[in-house]
This record gives C-alpha cells, sequence and structure tokens, in this order.
C-alpha cells in the first residue's frame, strides 16, 4: 500500500506538500512521528475493520487525529485499491 495526497482541487501532490499546509508538521517531530505511526498501521491493516480501531468513518473516507504543541490536527483519507489518499487536514 501506498500514501498518495491529493489538494483541494483534485491534484495529485506530494505527501510533503500536503503536510507542509502547517508549519508545525515540519518544526513539531513528535508530531511528525504520531502521524507517521498511525499511517504505518493504517498501510499494514488496510481492512475497513482494523481501520476502524485508529480512524473513524467521515464522509465518504475516514478521519483520525494527531496533537501537536499547537492544536490537534484531523487528517481525512480514503482507501482506494492499493491507496491510502490523504484528502485534508484541519
Amino acid at each position: 500500500m501506498k500514501v498518495v495526497a491529493i489538494d483541494e482541487n483534485g491534484n495529485s501532490i506530494s505527501v510533503n506538500q500536503f503536510f507542509n499546509t502547517f508549519e508545525e508538521f515540519s518544526l513539531n517531530k513528535s508530531l511528525r512521528e504520531q502521524t507517521s505511526r498511525l499511517l504505518k498501521v493504517m498501510m499494514r491493516h488496510p481492512d475497513p475493520h482494523d481501520i476502524l480501531y485508529i480512524a473513524e468513518r467521515s464522509g465518504q473516507g475516514y478521519s483520525f487525529s494527531v496533537t501537536g504543541n499547537e492544536r490537534t490536527y484531523s487528517i481525512s483519507f480514503e482507501i482506494k485499491g492499493d491507496s491510502l489518499i490523504l484528502i485534508t487536514i484541519r
């Protein structure tokens, strides 16, 4: 399974571009590690039943939360085929 990201217009962007929307992902090592750990677990266990242990249903996909120094971020994603697609970060 691979991780890909899209912007608000539906265009493919790099995962780094996706997370660079918020500066704290560049500056906070703990936040990056927390996010990376959750993404790796979901990549290893892409079954929707397993994902619900980490994420919750959100619209047509899922979302999970990570906590930084400044605030808690909600990351929305979908799973299609062999890809975990990052959609929004709020």
